[in-house]
């Protein structure tokens, strides 16, 4: 997605061409809704690389509820990947570019000051694991829990709500 980045929509072509051969299979019969699905995912996106998998599994789920149901509202799909850009984006850049990243570049730096030629290895492999890890187990994730997501989460903060950890205004 980054290769495709831009200044109006960001990642959103990018996001859109990774969404193309699931829309393609899930509105095959149903071109006026392919088109549709193709505009509103080439939208404005932006949010770390980590994480974009996660927002894709959710809205995955959505776009083949929209497919079944055409009583559901498409513009909540929109609406979904806007609200989670932000904080995903927080956590992805705050946690593996600020952090891991620092962490695996100290310690191949490490290594190949003392003359190993493992330093550039012990990197790629240390910093692209977990963000492979991440990528994979964020989409399979997003894909299953779908619109249940927001169920879950809402029925979370009704439970702390309850306990009034969380204030309420």
């Amino acid at each position: 997605m980054g290769a495709s980045w831009e200044y109006s929509k960001q990642l959103g072509v990018g996001y859109a061409y990774a969404m193309t051969p699931l829309l393609k299979k899930i509105f095959e019969k149903k071109p006026e809704k392919l088109k549709e699905s193709m505009e509103r995912n080439t939208e404005f996106f932006n949010v770390s690389n980590f994480c974009s998998s996660t927002i894709m599994g959710i809205t995955a789920s959505m776009e083949e509820k929209y497919a079944e149901n055409d009583n559901f509202d498409p513009t909540t799909i929109s609406n979904i990947k806007a609200s989670l850009m932000g904080p995903l984006s927080a956590i992805g850049d705050s946690l593996m570019m600020s952090t891991w990243r620092i962490i695996c570049t100290s310690i191949a730096a490490a290594f190949a000051l003392k003359g190993y030629f493992l330093g550039p290895v012990i990197f790629i492999l240390a910093y692209n694991i977990p963000c492979t890890l991440i990528r994979w187990y964020g989409m399979k994730y997003g894909y299953t829990m779908g619109v249940g997501f927001f169920e879950k989460l809402n029925s979370s903060l009704q439970l702390w709500k309850n306990f009034h950890i969380i204030p309420q205004f």
